[in-house]
Order: C-alpha cells, then sequence, then structure tokens
C-alpha cells in the first residue's frame, strides 16, 4: 500500500483534475488496513461505443461497486481522454491499475508500459502495444488460428491450464465463467508469461496469463510492473461482467489480491 503521508496528496489531485474524472467512494480514510483490502484502485474507462457515459456502463459500474463494496478497496475512475501527465500523477496515488474494455484502445496505446506498479489489462487491443502479444494481426471478433491476440464472440468457459497458480483460483479444468455466452478476451504471450487459462479448446490462446515484474515479454523487454492479461470483455448497455458466474468473480477477484498483494513484496 501506499504510505499513509500520500493521502494529503490524493485529496489535492482529486480536488484539481477535472470535474467527473475522480468517483471517490466516500470519505477518506487514514485506517486503510493493510493490502490486499483498503488498498486504492486506478480504473481507467472510457465509451468506446458511445452509448453511455465513460466509467457508467453497465459492466464498469458492476465493478465499481464489486471493488468497492465487496473486496474493501477505494477506486479512482480515470478518463482515457486525460493527458498522459495527469494519468502518471494518478498512477503515483495508486497501489494497481485496471484497463476496463470501455476504453478505445487508441486513446492509451502503450502509457502504461513504463509503470512499475501491477496493471490488470482487460482491454484486448492495447496488449501488443503493452508489449505482451505480436503486434498483429488482430480480431474482433477472431480465433487463434487467423489472429495473434483478439476477442472470442461468443463462449461460457476457459480451461484452467495452471491450477496451482494463485490466479487460479483453486480452480481447474474448464471453468464456467458467464451464466450465458459473452465476450472472452485472449491473446498468444511470450515465454516470460504464465498462463493460467486458455480459451476452451485452445491452448495456445491466453485468456488468463502474468508477466511477472522483470519478466521478459513478448517484444523483448522487460516488464517494468506486473502484467496481468484478463479475458473481461465489456458490453456498456447489458454488460459483461455482471453476468459473471460465482467461480468467474472468484478468478476476477483472485487477479486484484494477486497483484496487490505482489505490491507488499
Amino acid at each position: 500500500m501506499k504510505k499513509q503521508l500520500l493521502l494529503s496528496a490524493r485529496i489535492i489531485f482529486i480536488a484539481t483534475i477535472s470535474s467527473g474524472t475522480y468517483a471517490g467512494s466516500g470519505e477518506q480514510n487514514d485506517d486503510r488496513g493493510e493490502h490486499p483490502r483498503g488498498s486504492t484502485i486506478l480504473m481507467i474507462v472510457g465509451d468506446d461505443n458511445e452509448t453511455a457515459e465513460p466509467g457508467k456502463g453497465t459492466g464498469d459500474v458492476f465493478i465499481r461497486n464489486r471493488l468497492e463494496e465487496v473486496l474493501g478497496h477505494e477506486v479512482i475512475l480515470f478518463f482515457e481522454t486525460e493527458s498522459s501527465s495527469t494519468l502518471y500523477e494518478a498512477v503515483e496515488l495508486s497501489d494497481l491499475v485496471i484497463v476496463s474494455e470501455s476504453i478505445f484502445s487508441l486513446r492509451l496505446r502503450d502509457k502504461l508500459k513504463s509503470v512499475t506498479i501491477p496493471v490488470i489489462n482487460c482491454e484486448s487491443f492495447i496488449q501488443d502495444d503493452m508489449g505482451l502479444t505480436a503486434k498483429e494481426p488482430s480480431g474482433d471478433p477472431g480465433e487463434p488460428e487467423d489472429f495473434a491476440y483478439g476477442v472470442r464472440e461468443k463462449d461460457t468457459g476457459i480451461d484452467v491450464t495452471m491450477p496451482s497458480h494463485p490466479l487460479a483460483a483453486g480452480l481447474e479444468g474448464h471453468v464456467t465463467i458467464y451464466r450465458e455466452p459473452r465476450e472472452v478476451n485472449w491473446g498468444k504471450v511470450g515465454e516470460g508469461a504464465k498462463v493460467i487459462a486458455t480459451l476452451t479448446g485452445k491452448k495456445e490462446a491466453a485468456a488468463i496469463y502474468v508477466y511477472e515484474k522483470g519478466a521478459e515479454l513478448f517484444d523483448g523487454t522487460e516488464a517494468a510492473g506486473m502484467r496481468i492479461g484478463f479475458l473481461l470483455e465489456e458490453e456498456n448497455v447489458t454488460g459483461t461482467s455482471n453476468f459473471m458466474t460465482e467461480e468467474g468473480l472468484c478468478l476476477f477477484d483472485a487477479a486484484i489480491e494477486f497483484a496487490l498483494e505482489s505490491e507488499d513484496e
């Protein structure tokens, strides 16, 4: 967790950034506790589909509520349209970054590649910019036979291939993650990544993976911080995360906990 002296700096930061960029969870609390609860999570949101105000799509609201109300964290909502300098200020005050798939990838690209705190990425189309996968081609929808990364159009499950890893949340084999078929993000990652789960029947397509800090990325550079690729596509109107099963939510919670615990090491 960032040191408590950052609390006053965060309050100043919140007061100076543009209206709506921050969506707080109540009064500041100097007694935030230790990881993994009580952490500050920067959630980068947008409206790629132009169907909802940034951060107010069904899925983004669901995820924010889970982070705050179930997992006990503080969330800073950050719009993809903000400047790089403002983004890095927000990163400095955070313990973890989550990139929602609601963003427009061309606005973010590789801006998070150099940050040293953990990043959980749910946007398939910045995987290449972040050095996590090959550059091209990409598919939406797309399958690994034809693309380096992309989105499976409809599925209800994934295959857990590394059940011993904390990111597997104690699950193994085929796991049902959605109550009804939804989109699933995936990428073909480099040898420096640990692949925890794949698309159903496609071992080459990682749906949950992690590059530890210092690991060699696909592009040959070193991971500046932990990078977790997470399968969660998002659809602003009906949502996607809100269709997750208990198993799917366990996987999401495990990603949050694992990333935050890595910050304490």
